[in-house]
């Protein structure tokens, strides 16, 4: 019976030792960066989504449109997917990265249209445009990460002449239509979400129309390089801490029960930790995240030795020394024990002479 109770005594510590072994190896991986690509189409043609992950990671994407499940694996941290035989309709994707050995599980969202054939806006028709037919109008976003360009296609009727007015985060962009296509490239966006509005304000043959879709401008990773080296009891433990240049915010360095907080210049800091008693340590650093990078965090090790006990101070003799007791300095301590013994021997004779 009291073997059972051990059995089932060990099985509990398991459990509860099990989920912090796994949460502590999970604080060494960094965070999984996920982007969904999905395009607006009509009905007929293929959708084709792409989800974008950290360039080194492994594993297969996980997405649901529509009710229905579709996986794929990563190559080179793009995962494909082509999905035909859809509805007219809106469409919601959510994508899912499970995580691998260096990163953690990570979502992310996209949306598409697929429009159908002729299908526009409802815009009041006027008496003499009765004759005009209706525009299609068709907008293509991409999510991004900051620092890229965002591009913008607005596509409308082949035949379909005059420009394309986009409005984006409240400014205003136009461009001419070439052959039923209009590009736009916006740069330096900050990180969060945006709408897109899309008019087309009509020709001689097509009625005006608009149209709306919305993309994602997400943060970089922010890689952390610490270095620590060991030292002695009473040294200060100096740790070095260093991200992208363009990295601001603020960094916690941990060991044991000290923390210290700095604010990071050029993406740099620098911590020193005094006082540290003999024994291994280990340091944790978090970095809080800015507009531009992800928070992360990571540890080094730090071992503190124990100080080095100098040997007590010795005293050389000099030559004037030996000579002050009867000592040749070129032959040391042989010539005083054989005057010693001379003089024991001469007062034994002595003696026995009276």
């Amino acid at each position: 019976m009291n073997k059972i109770k051990y059995i089932i005594l060990l099985f509990i510590l398991l459990l509860l030792i099990i989920p912090t072994i796994v949460a502590v190896d999970d604080s060494m991986k960094a965070d999984s960066t996920i982007i969904v690509n999905a395009s607006n189409i009509t009905v007929g043609d293929i959708e084709k989504i792409t989800v974008h992950v950290n360039e080194d990671a492994t594993g297969v994407i996980n997405i649901s449109v529509d009710g229905k499940n579709y996986s794929a694996p990563i190559d080179k941290g793009i995962a494909t997917f082509k999905i035909d035989n859809l509805a007219s309709g809106s469409y919601d994707v959510l994508a899912s990265y499970d995580g691998d050995e260096n990163y953690l599980p990570g979502t992310n969202t996209s949306s598409f249209n697929v429009e159908k054939p002729g299908a526009s806006a409802s815009v009041p028709v006027k008496a003499n445009e009765k004759t005009k037919a209706n525009s299609t109008i068709i907008v293509n976003t991409n999510n991004i990460a900051m620092g890229d360009s965002e591009k913008i296609t607005v596509r409308v009727n082949e035949d379909a002449t005059g420009s394309i007015t986009i409005t984006v985060d409240g400014k205003t962009y136009s461009a001419p239509i070439d052959k039923g296509l209009t590009t736009f490239k916006i740069d330096n966006l900050a990180s969060g979400s945006y709408d897109v509005l899309a008019s087309y304000d009509g020709d001689e043959n097509y009625l005006p129309s608009t149209n709306t879709s919305s993309f994602s401008v997400g943060k970089h990773n922010a890689p952390i390089s610490v270095s620590a080296k060991d030292v002695k009891e009473g040294e200060n433990a100096v740790v070095h801490v260093s991200l992208p240049a363009g990295a601001t915010g603020s960094v916690k360095v941990t060991v044991y029960d000290k923390s210290y907080t700095n604010q990071l210049i050029d993406g740099k800091t620098t911590v020193t930790v005094p006082d540290l008693a003999k024994g291994s340590y280990i340091v944790n650093v978090n970095y809080s995240g800015d507009d531009n990078y992800l928070a992360n965090s990571t540890q080094v090790p730090l071992s503190v030795g124990k100080k080095a006990v100098e040997p007590p101070a010795i005293e050389n003799s000099t030559d004037e020394n030996l000579n002050d007791i009867g000592i040749d300095a070129s032959t040391g301590l042989p010539i005083a024990i054989l005057a010693i013994a001379l003089i024991i021997i001469a007062a034994v004779v002595i003696v026995k002479r009276k």
